[in-house]
């Protein structure tokens, strides 16, 4: 909607849902479903590389400031702890969350799933 509450027009050449010329809800849901997976791997992605960074900036400061083990126990521990609390636990979590679910195709031969 516009500054004044009326709805605002389409695009030339784009539906008002952007759908395809000629595409079917179903191919619709799985453009969005793949879209969704490469943004999960994206932000996955981009925690690992936040992670290593700031693993990276501890390894720089603890090694200005003394040398030795300590360095590496101090960095080691730094990145498991990123580890474990971006990764293993949300994984954790996930799977024991949401053990028994699985997602069925209605059998109406209609193009929504729902959760079982």
């Amino acid at each position: 909607m516009n500054r004044t509450g009326e709805a605002d027009a389409a695009r030339p050449g784009e539906t008002e849902d952007a759908a395809r010329p000629g595409e079917t809800e179903a191919e619709r849901d799985d453009r969005k479903e793949q879209l969704v997976k490469d943004a999960n791997i994206l932000a996955i992605a981009g925690l690992a590389a936040v992670g290593l960074d700031i693993s990276a900036a501890v390894l720089l400061v603890v090694s200005y400031v003394d040398r030795g083990a300590t360095v590496v126990l101090i960095t080691l521990f730094v990145v498991c702890l990123f580890a474990v609390l971006w990764f293993v636990l949300p994984l954790a979590r996930s799977r024991t969350r949401f053990p028994s679910q699985q997602c069925i195709d209605q059998p109406e031969g209609g193009s929504e799933r729902r959760w079982q």
